[in-house]
């Protein structure tokens, strides 16, 4: 049996992609699967994945980045794996040590982290461009001692071949249950809703402008998730009609019944570098998300999500700095319930069909099945 470990410094236990959706995978194609975390929390398994941790819990950024790669490392080498799997750029040189000792190496690539550089508003803007230089040319010149490079949509597949022949896109699909047949009843619905991390990166205020030039009682904005409560209190001074309703952090559960009772999910992230400018990512799963609850989209015009909101009408399309237009979505899902049902199950019938975790899986696991085999070689 191959012994595989996944490592991250940065991204919490539980994260999504890392455990539930490749760790997870992987345990149920028989794989021995081990994951490093950064935290210091009791060790545990999680279906079948041995979740341990380097006992170590970072002050700050600073602090992590400079003192739990040793940790990192140390663990490392005491599971003896035969694959390490590292998901954070902080930990290339993790990863070069373990190539050097003879085992072999995935960088799985998030974010394109040069761009990401560029837009961390909390570095000088100076020292953000020195950074970002260097920082590409230490990846580029790094990724000679990886196997391979996973990434999670296309444009970052294509700076990755520029300077490695085995770059692969494993998508964040949602994991779905096939046998789940969804029936919402929406005809009362008077709410739009976003679930996740609240941030400025979604375009929050120009939706609340979007709503303050709409009829004072005629929709509300419920958001559920973890955020500053400053940007909170932000946005709700910004809120002229007072239509905003902060639910905090929902369980599963809590998200569902909001996203059930919901005209639309919105998912209108800022055009930046990080997401290819106007190209988008298919790196975040919050259409699919969405998609899969079985509500319409209102989502920024990124040339990777129209193609699938257009192919399968699934959404309206907007450009995030256009106030009249989210607006005028808003009203019209909200005025035409019929399509805005229609529009609801043809992205639930999308993600069962397309754009689900399992399509990924397929790859995943080829891809360490292309790996298994040279081991054993």
């Amino acid at each position: 049996m191959l012994k595989v470990c996944h490592m991250t410094s940065v991204h919490k236990r539980y994260d999504g992609r890392i455990l539930k959706k490749e760790c997870v995978s992987l345990v149920n194609a028989g794989y021995d699967v081990t994951l490093i975390v950064t935290d210091n929390k009791e060790d545990e398994i999680y279906r079948g994945v041995k979740i341990t941790s380097i006992d170590f819990h970072p002050k700050n950024r600073l602090d992590r980045i400079l003192n739990s790669k040793k940790r990192m490392l140390k663990k490392a080498l005491n599971i003896d794996a035969d694959v390490y799997h590292f998901h954070d750029p902080e930990l290339i040189p993790v990863g070069i040590i373990l190539h050097n000792k003879g085992k072999k190496v995935i960088y799985d690539s998030h974010e394109d982290f040069v761009q990401d550089i560029k837009e961390k508003v909390w570095i000088p803007n100076c020292i953000r461009i020195v950074l970002s230089f260097l920082f590409k040319y230490y990846e580029k010149i790094s990724a000679k001692n990886f196997d391979m490079i996973i990434t999670v949509t296309p444009h970052i597949v294509d700076k990755f071949l520029n300077y490695h022949r085995n770059v692969h896109m494993i998508t964040n699909y949602p994991v779905v249950n096939f046998e789940d047949r969804k029936n919402n009843k929406r005809s009362d619905c008077n709410q739009i809703c976003f679930t996740g991390l609240i941030s400025p990166l979604w375009e929050h205020e120009n939706i609340i402008k979007a709503l303050n030039i709409m009829k004072k009682d005629d929709i509300s904005y419920t958001l559920a998730g973890p955020s500053d409560e400053d940007y909170i209190k932000k946005l709700k001074d910004l809120d002229v009609n007072k239509r905003i309703k902060y639910m905090g952090v929902v369980d599963a559960i809590g998200v569902d019944i909001i996203q059930t009772h919901s005209v639309a999910g919105m998912a209108i992230l800022k055009y930046s570098q990080t997401v290819g400018g106007k190209i988008g990512t298919l790196g975040n799963t919050k259409i699919f998300e969405y998609m899969y609850s079985q509500i319409p989209v209102i989502c920024s015009d990124f040339v990777l999500w129209k193609e699938i909101i257009d192919k399968w009408k699934c959404g309206i399309c907007v450009n995030p700095n256009d106030i009249d237009s989210i607006s005028k979505a808003i009203t019209f899902l909200k005025n035409n319930k019929l399509e805005a049902k229609t529009m609801g199950e043809n992205g639930r019938r999308a993600v069962i069909q397309e754009y689900n975790w399992e399509t990924q899986e397929k790859k995943l696991l080829a891809l360490y099945a292309q790996i298994a085999g040279e081991r054993v070689l």
